[in-house]
């Protein structure tokens, strides 16, 4: 089991050049991906929780990912704070050939909701950073910064990821908390927060 520290991002126009450009210079492009998620749910038994605010929260969900003729079968569990706010994403995942067949085992389990999400990803590489740019059909552009290190703390791991903005020079931007498939459960919800790096400093 791996443990995700990233964060989710929108920037403006000129943000998302201004980062292209130092990545250009300064990091290594690794490739550019077209992707298909399927998310599977139990519609008798859900994983998917009813948060307090009394959005469809998926805390825990099951995925199939499709890139060209490669899947690759992940569940992840999100962990969150007492204020409901996400703190890392426990992940297991496995690459399979038979991706077509596993959707249709987990829906024989009863896994017979499925949400699909269509992106094309742009993928850098900076050190012991990983920030692609996401495309989403139906919900727009996004980044997406991961942190993978051996850090474990997800507090110091983002804000190692917030220092390396800072040091590209974006200190203000719209912050996500939860993930794609929350923002299409939940189309009338905004899981989005300014933030302002120089005025509140690290969170």
């Amino acid at each position: 089991m791996s443990k995700e520290i990233e964060i989710k991002i929108k920037l403006e126009d000129n943000q998302e050049k201004q980062l292209r450009e130092w990545l250009i210079q300064n990091a290594k492009f690794m490739d550019k991906l077209n992707m298909i998620d399927y998310y599977l749910d139990n519609p008798k038994k859900s994983l998917y929780k009813i948060s307090p605010d009394g959005f469809k929260d998926p805390l825990e969900f099951w995925r199939v990912r499709q890139i060209d003729n490669v899947y690759f079968l992940c569940n992840k569990k999100r962990i969150i704070d007492e204020n409901g706010r996400t703190v890392s994403v426990e992940e297991n995942e496995a690459v399979t050939p038979e991706g077509e067949a596993i959707i249709q085992i987990l829906k024989k389990r009863g896994l017979t909701d499925q949400v699909i999400i269509y992106k094309t990803r742009e993928i850098f590489q900076f050190k012991d950073f990983e920030i692609v740019f996401d495309n989403v059909k139906n919900l727009g552009k996004f980044v997406e910064i991961e942190l993978k290190s051996d850090e474990q703390d997800p507090v110091q791991g983002k804000n190692l990821i917030y220092d390396l903005l800072k040091k590209i020079g974006i200190k203000e931007f719209t912050q996500f908390d939860r993930g794609y498939l929350c923002m299409m459960l939940n189309p009338k919800s905004s899981f989005g927060e300014k933030v302002e790096l120089n005025k509140i400093g690290q969170k």
